[in-house]
């Protein structure tokens, strides 16, 4: 299986116009189609810029094309322009990534009957190129992280993109969960950090960011 990351970056002053877009536009069509993201979101804390992301998962990469190029082609296919002719959105960027062989496999409506307070923390690392043991430092984490109930949607590695990245998203019923839940857990005898056997980090760069879902995005 992978999974299509998307992320668009909105023009000054179109946010409300793009979701509408999304929801009333893009949505039914997506549907219509067999293109079924798993949710949607919007940045909340970190870096808050005016954005939209959502995952998009596929059998494989023929499936993909499949779905996507049937999207690309159709002849209802709503383009990201208002009626006036501006453009809802500045960048689009798009990833491909795949699971790790330690993720769950989050599917399309993975947020619904979550209330209104849940928020996502989304993760993204990247990786040294010269070290090795990674993965298994965060199978280890990911142990942990069940023991004091922190369930993330899945762990996924770059395969097309800015490769090569660790990106993951755990949710949390609210603020206050997830610092009692996050305070459990980094306080664990048994954690530990994530140090390379030549004493430095095994990543260049990380991002976090806390994501809220759409109004539209348990569809």
């Amino acid at each position: 299986m992978i999974f299509e990351y998307r992320c668009y970056h909105i023009a000054p002053g179109q946010s409300k116009a793009l979701h509408e877009h999304m929801e009333h536009r893009a949505l039914p069509l997506f549907e219509r189609l067999g293109i079924r993201p798993i949710a949607f979101w919007t940045p909340e804390v970190g870096r808050v810029w005016d954005r939209l992301h959502y995952i998009v998962p596929y059998a494989d990469y023929a499936d993909r094309a499949e779905r996507w190029g049937a999207w690309l082609n159709h002849p209802d296919r709503p383009f990201g322009v208002a009626e006036d002719g501006t453009n809802f959105l500045d960048r689009v960027v798009s990833e491909i990534w795949e699971p790790t062989d330690y993720s769950d496999a989050p599917k399309m409506g993975a947020t619904a009957g979550r209330t209104p307070s849940w928020i996502y923390e989304f993760h993204r690392h990247e990786i040294r190129r010269d070290v090795g043991g990674y993965h298994e430092a965060w199978r280890q984490a990911l142990r942990l992280m069940h023991k004091h109930d922190i369930q993330p949607l899945g762990f996924w590695t770059t395969a097309v993109g800015s490769a090569p990245t660790l990106n993951y998203i755990v949710p949390f019923e609210s603020f206050p969960a997830r610092k009692e839940k996050m305070a459990a857990y980094l306080s664990d005898p048994e954690k530990t950090y994530g140090i390379a056997s030549d004493g430095k980090p095994f990543t260049r760069n990380d991002t976090i960011e806390i994501w809220r879902t759409t109004p539209y995005s348990s569809y």
